[in-house]
């Protein structure tokens, strides 16, 4: 918890498009219970002296709220199909890239044969 030590004015500006908190300034104490102060994002309008909740690291810096269930679900599905994306890629790239070289072989091979059975009948083709 942290306390609000200015009101939240409407028109102090966020610096997120869709969030409706303003950045204020509050004073909170830290893990190893000294006092800071800091700027928090906190609901608009909200009066001085109004206590805040406010997310803190282990070291008592100011962080970002956890993610919810949601949320974390929607960036691992973000993060996931990327992911899958690029190891079906390198599949399919080294299926591509055997498959050139073992057409590359067969021709190889076809061309040794042809100049084999071309030989024994006495005669070149083309």
């Amino acid at each position: 918890m942290a306390v609000l030590t200015e009101d939240a004015e409407e028109n102090t500006p966020a610096k997120a498009i869709t969030d409706h908190r303003l950045w204020a300034t509050v004073r909170r104490t830290v893990p190893d219970g000294s006092t800071r102060t800091d700027e928090a994002r906190v609901p608009p309008k909200t009066p001085a002296d109004s206590r805040v909740t406010v997310w803190m690291d282990e070291r008592g810096g100011l962080t970002a709220e956890p993610l919810t269930d949601g949320e974390a679900r929607i960036h691992a599905s973000l993060g996931g199909v990327p992911a899958a994306t690029g190891a079906d890629g390198a599949v399919l790239g080294a299926v591509w890239m055997a498959r050139l070289y073992l057409d590359q072989w067969r021709t190889e091979q076809w061309n040794v044969e042809w100049e084999r059975i071309d030989t024994r009948w006495g005669r070149k083709t083309g």
